[in-house]
């Protein structure tokens, strides 16, 4: 939902609080009026808000998930693997 571009609402399980970010409409697990209350919510900002708030997680996703960031990651990931350890110099 993030990557199209619109209001996500989502329970605080597995990384979902760390993917979503500060911003996020996360509600604890099996909290069911508190998901409503927040889809609610979404329904009644109107077509303004949800755009924009939706822009906003579209960027973060792209920043911090699309190809290049997780690329990036792994190849950082992969070079500390390959660098010469201290324990491994003896």
């Amino acid at each position: 939902a993030m990557a199209c571009g619109v209001p996500v609402v989502t329970t605080d399980a597995g990384d979902a609080r760390a993917i979503l970010g500060a911003d996020a409409d996360v509600v604890r697990v099996g909290d069911v009026a508190a998901i409503a209350a927040r889809v609610d919510h979404w329904l009644a900002a109107g077509a303004d808000a949800r755009a924009a708030h939706g822009a906003a997680l579209r960027e973060r996703i792209a920043r911090d998930f699309g190809l290049d960031a997780v690329a990036r990651r792994h190849a950082d990931y992969w070079r500390a693997m390959a660098a010469p350890s201290p324990s491994r110099a003896r």
